[in-house]
């Protein structure tokens, strides 16, 4: 699978946009599937804070994505 470069599209665009632990958290969870389990052992932290941390993720990028459609007309 391809990830587009920022430019190419909206989510490559809004994903440029986030903070790097953001875009980790996002990507490790939803693209490599890793659990919130697992992933508290990569940012040595604890599998409560892991989730808070994708849910910020997740409201930073809808966020994002808002804003872009709002650069672009709607599109």
């Amino acid at each position: 699978m391809e990830i587009p470069l920022p430019g190419d599209s909206g989510l490559a665009d809004a994903m440029a946009a986030l903070p790097a632990r953001y875009r980790e958290a996002l990507l490790l969870r939803f693209y490599f599937g890793y659990s919130p389990r697992e992933m508290a052992g990569f940012f040595q932290t604890s599998h409560a804070a892991v989730k808070k941390l994708i849910w910020r993720a997740k409201c930073a990028l809808a966020e994002q994505m808002e804003k872009g459609e709002d650069d672009h007309g709607g599109v």
